[in-house]
């Protein structure tokens, strides 16, 4: 009766409609006695049916916490932003390290300002685009040009560039153009010439490559500890956050390009295919120091006093505005007593540290103090978060109070934040910038999907050697487990897989006869928005397929587009991990 009665009290605040059509908050007498015995009944009822219903949580979420944490969680909102340059104080070369804290503006005087963190490094040059188009050359082939500009300081501060000047570009347009830049710079890039004001400069190794594929780049990877199979990891990262993916870099410029520091540098990028006619674009499509950035952060839970009848441990974050925060992880977890005079550490269990001094034999065979941290679905459609203690060391009579480090959320707020003012303030001032904004709006949070039998699946699809994605439908079943969105044109990403083939070849790489494994997938067209979006999914497939592949097999994906007929090929790519 108590959990029924707390529960109807998070029904009636997540529903106040539904609650006022049940009578919920109605204020009539009832017969206290018949309520409770129907309701009771009804209670048992249903806890026996969803018990039975629940697929042993118990067992999936074990594993599943363990090796991939990150399925149990949210996808927290993510968004790209852009750091501005202060004309007033504008540095040679500004390195920014990743975890930089930005905050937006209260949306309202009762809503919080959210918190982002940057998840990669930016270099931050003085370097502007000032202009971009597609052009035409004598032998009418496309020519998407940039035109690039130093940055001068106002108070006349000379400017000293590094030797190599590798930047990394945004592409942010209207998306039938975003992808067709994504795949004309990566893949029909002809030739690359440099010239100022008319005069051709002599470059070579100028290259544009796509950007933002290694594991290191997964925006959660930081945060979340025992990432095993980030291939999945990558893939719901792809259908939550495709932004991310846009992001091209130019190597092979110089400093000695700049030496007429009033000149602009104009880079000429002929293409091999001609690029679509109603794709234009400006400077706007080509932004320079972007970088993803999560709504994470951290902050203390509410202290909790540690008894001898509970075992799980529901965490509330002490904030003023703690309704508006979700709990997404544990960070570390503490204790203090009276009768001590150290705190003592919690280990996560998810990293076997409890067990360090066992397996070295300098403690007992007692295991040291340990954690779990898991989560249950609330009735408000959201999640609560619980810790599980061990301590084999601890008296009965004990009494401590734990202090636990969270990392939190914002559910579905960022977004209202970022409507109402894109601009984000810097907790600690870079010296250089100026400002900060949000280019992308936050994508929802999305939460674990509730399909039936959802975690047994991923854990028979996590059991399969390389060869089980090589069936279409089968392929098709993991693309989906990793779709947390409920957007349509994901759908339509997977659906447009017509068919699926692959056999094993001997091929000569450095000096040496190998296996490789040769994936060939059709995709249609029809269900992108063009052949960039088409090609960029592929290159989504290639990563995923050399991560499946033995140790001592290569792999390669070669796309067929229906119906123009065109194929692309990949690089021949060696495993890079060790297999589980």
């Amino acid at each position: 009766m108590r959990y029924l009665t707390q529960s109807g009290k998070d029904f009636a605040e997540a529903h106040p409609e539904s609650a006022r059509a049940l009578n919920l908050d109605d204020g009539l007498e009832k017969d206290p006695m018949v309520e409770r015995l129907f309701e009771g009944f009804a209670f048992l009822s249903a806890r026996l049916r969803q018990k039975i219903d629940d697929d042993l949580p118990e067992l999936t979420q074990s594993v599943l916490g363990l090796l991939w944490p990150h399925y149990l969680k949210p996808l927290p909102s993510l968004m790209v932003v852009r750091l501005g340059l202060n004309q007033n104080v504008v540095s040679n070369v500004q390195s920014i390290p990743a975890g930089v804290v930005l905050k937006t503006h209260a949306a309202t005087p009762t809503t919080m300002a959210c918190e982002f963190r940057t998840t990669l490094p930016v270099v931050v040059y003085p370097l502007a685009v000032v202009a971009a188009g597609l052009k035409h050359n004598e032998q009418g082939q496309s020519v998407i040009q940039l035109s690039l500009s130093l940055i001068h300081a106002d108070n006349g501060q000379a400017l000293q560039l590094p030797e190599s000047l590798p930047l990394t570009f945004f592409l942010d347009a209207e998306p039938s153009v975003k992808y067709a830049l994504h795949w004309a710079l990566t893949n029909h890039v002809q030739s690359i010439s440099l010239s100022q004001q008319g005069q051709p400069l002599p470059a070579s190794d100028l290259a544009f490559a796509p950007t933002h594929w290694a594991d290191e780049s997964l925006s959660w990877a930081s945060f979340t500890d025992g990432m095993a199979h980030k291939d999945y990891a990558m893939l719901m990262e792809y259908f939550a956050f495709k932004e991310k993916f846009l992001f091209v870099s130019l190597s092979g410029l110089k400093a000695a390009h700049f030496q007429a520091q009033n000149q602009t540098l104009t880079v000429d990028c002929v293409l091999s295919k001609n690029f679509p006619a109603a794709g234009q674009f400006d400077e706007q499509a080509f932004k320079l120091f972007c970088v993803p950035a999560i709504n994470l952060f951290t902050l203390e839970a509410e202290p909790i006093l540690k008894n001898q009848l509970s075992v799980d441990y529901k965490l509330t974050p002490m904030h003023h505005f703690q309704e508006q925060i979700e709990v997404y992880g544990v960070s570390s977890v503490e204790s203090f007593s009276d009768a001590a005079t150290q705190r003592k550490v919690y280990q996560p269990l998810s990293q076997f540290r409890h067990h360090a001094d066992r397996w070295r034999g300098t403690q007992s065979q007692k295991t040291q103090p340990f954690y779990y941290a898991h989560t249950q679905a609330n009735v408000a459609g959201g999640q609560d978060m619980y810790v599980t203690l061990s301590d084999e060391q601890a008296p009965l009579t004990a009494k401590e109070v734990l202090s636990i480090r969270l990392l939190g959320t914002n559910g579905q707020l960022p977004k209202a934040a970022i409507h109402h003012d894109r601009r984000l303030s810097l907790q600690t001032p870079l010296v250089g910038i100026g400002s900060v904004e949000a280019v992308t709006m936050p994508t929802p949070i999305l939460y674990p999907p509730k399909v039936d039998r959802a975690q047994w699946q991923l854990l028979f699809e996590m059991s399969h050697n390389y060869l089980s994605v090589l069936d279409k439908e089968v392929l098709k079943n993991s693309l989906r487990l990793a779709n947390w969105s409920d957007a349509v044109s994901n759908e339509r990403n997977i659906d447009a897989i017509m068919a699926l083939a692959h056999e094993v070849k001997n091929v000569m790489r450095q000096g040496l006869m190998v296996r490789c494994l040769v994936v060939t997938v059709t995709l249609d067209v029809k269900g992108y928005v063009n052949e960039g979006e088409a090609v960029l999914f592929g290159h989504l497939l290639h990563h995923f397929f050399s991560r499946h592949a033995e140790l001592n097999l290569m792999t390669q994906l070669v796309l067929h587009i229906h119906p123009s007929g065109r194929v692309y090929e990949w690089p021949i790519q060696a495993q890079d991990r060790m297999a589980f």
